[in-house]
């Protein structure tokens, strides 16, 4: 049969390649590189890539803002960074100032999401 929607989540948990978001308290807490300029107490958005590769992992990170409300969901405002990250490792490849991409996407913290994207280089 078909896979349900709880065994398409599964798959994606045990990716090889796997990011994640971070909101941090400000810039000055941060150790990543603020890829957008900001007031340093801004709250931060880091974003880290984790590989189980055994070869280092190169490609193109998009963040994306989307409004909850937004039919059909469509990115307001898109940050792409390229990023690597050493084979069988984690790092924070990039960070941004929260107001700044909800200031651009015309959204606020309660009526918005963040999508993460990954595209690897091709090997």
């Amino acid at each position: 049969g078909s896979l349900r929607l709880a065994h398409h989540a599964v798959r994606r948990v045990f990716a090889p390649v796997l990011l994640s978001a971070v909101l941090t308290p400000s810039a000055a807490s941060s150790t990543a590189t603020v890829v957008t300029t900001a007031a340093a107490t801004s709250p931060q958005i880091q974003v880290s890539l984790t590989s189980d590769l055994l070869e280092p992992v190169s490609g193109i990170l998009t963040i994306q803002v989307i409004r909850w409300f937004d039919a059909p969901a469509a990115p307001r405002t898109t940050m792409r960074e390229r990023v690597r990250v050493s084979a069988a490792s984690s790092a924070v490849v990039a960070s941004a100032p929260l107001t700044t991409l909800l200031a651009n996407a015309s959204a606020t913290r309660e009526d918005s999401f963040l999508r993460l994207l990954f595209e690897p280089d091709a090997p």
